[in-house]
């Protein structure tokens, strides 16, 4: 009987104990950080959202939003053959287009630039920027806009025949001017899939975003942890690897889009077998010295 006694009260202590921790690292996260739309982490495969709603032969951009908050908007979206978006400029906000697939051409930094599968592109705010898709493919992106939209959005287009009117100040990031980045030949020179980290490069900053083309060698593991600022939007380019996302681990491949907000508990780990190559995008920009608050 006292065995049982004393087994009991150690079964107890022990999920006291654990109790504890729990509720140590749910009260590590302050409140008020949840303000999204969804208030929950979001996983997206770009195929499944293509195969069901893109509209690749219309002359007009498909788009849908899976994710708002305060500090970003994310969209899925393709532009069908014939599209084309004239030439404007943004006045709060930073977009960010990330290809997945299909061909076009975008207006950077003036010129005509075609675009591909793997590429990544910056717009800072005040840059003037279009696009075209005038081949045999339609052109299928992501776009994260950062801040959120104003209501009636932020497009301002430009007048045919005048100069354009640009407020002055609205350039503030690094590069000041637009970046087109294709990730594979980045991945060619820079990832390291053998080692078990994160190989990572910047690649824009401005006060309302990181942009960072990353790797997570065989191996990885970054832990449980949480953002107390920033919104962070994974776009998996190939490989593949597991993520924490609301409490339970999730199988992530090339073309899925996973958005983790504030506040929400979120993990990496990438097996033996194969890398995980993925962009990372934190909104607004990361304070000095990072927002990764730990669990363990």
């Amino acid at each position: 009987m006292k065995l049982k006694v004393k087994s009991f009260l150690c079964l107890a202590a022990a999920l006291f104990l654990f109790g504890a921790a729990t509720c140590a690292a749910q009260s590590a996260i302050p409140k008020g950080l949840t303000d999204s739309t969804p208030n929950t982490a979001v996983l997206t495969a770009y195929d499944d959202w293509y195969a069901a709603e893109a509209k690749p032969n219309e002359a007009k951009i498909a788009s849908k939003t899976i994710f708002t908050s305060p500090r970003c908007v994310v969209m899925l979206r393709d532009g069908g053959k014939g599209t084309l978006a004239k030439s404007h400029f943004h006045s709060t906000t930073d977009e960010i287009v990330v290809v997945m697939g299909g061909s076009g051409e975008l207006l950077i930094n003036g010129e005509w630039k075609q675009v591909k599968a793997g590429d990544v592109h910056i717009n800072p705010r005040g840059n003037i920027h279009a696009t075209r898709v005038a081949g045999s493919d339609d052109l299928k992106f992501v776009s994260i806009f950062t801040p959120v939209l104003p209501s009636g959005g932020d497009a301002n287009f430009l007048t045919d025949g005048k100069a354009p009117v640009i407020p002055v100040g609205l350039s503030d990031s690094k590069p000041p001017t637009a970046v087109l980045a294709n990730f594979q030949e980045w991945y060619k020179v820079n990832a390291k899939p053998e080692d078990p980290k994160i190989a990572s490069q910047t690649i824009f900053t401005s006060p309302r975003v990181v942009v960072m083309l990353r790797d997570g060698g065989k191996g990885t593991l970054a832990k449980s942890h949480f953002h107390s600022t920033t919104d962070e939007i994974v776009i998996v380019m190939g490989g593949s690897g597991e993520l924490l996302i609301n409490g339970e681990w999730k199988q992530v491949k090339a073309g899925d889009v996973h958005v983790n907000p504030r506040g929400n508990v979120h993990a990496t780990r990438v097996g033996a077998d194969e890398d995980l190559q993925f962009v990372s995008i934190f909104t607004p920009a990361l304070p000095a010295g990072g927002d990764a608050n730990f669990l363990e």
